[in-house]
């Protein structure tokens, strides 16, 4: 009997990624709003996009004055990588975007 692969949830990408100091929060693009107002987008996560077919995550997200936004991009990709490997990290893609600095 074989097993379904796992899968990374964007909530789990999520958690990680804000569990980063000075991660201010994730930010939404425009089309991740209208999908979120949507009534089945229950599995998305702003800020978050997971696309497991193409085994590509991109996170965008704002970062707090005072800390350095490459050193938080950093540290959120190798976090997120952290539950990638838990699932299966092999061709995934991580895209950090720091979409502002409040």
């Amino acid at each position: 009997m074989s097993r379904a692969p796992l899968r990374p949830t964007p909530a789990a990408v999520a958690e990680a990624a804000q569990a980063v100091p000075g991660v201010a929060y994730l930010s939404p693009n425009l089309r991740q709003r209208v999908r979120l107002a949507l009534p089945q987008a229950s599995d998305q996560v702003a800020g978050v996009r997971l696309e497991p077919g193409e085994q590509r995550v991109e996170i965008l997200l704002a970062v707090r004055a005072g800390y350095r936004a490459a050193t938080v991009a950093e540290q959120v990709h190798e976090q997120v990588w952290g539950v990638l490997r838990g699932v299966s990290a092999n061709g995934w893609t991580v895209t950090v975007t720091v979409t502002a600095i409040v």
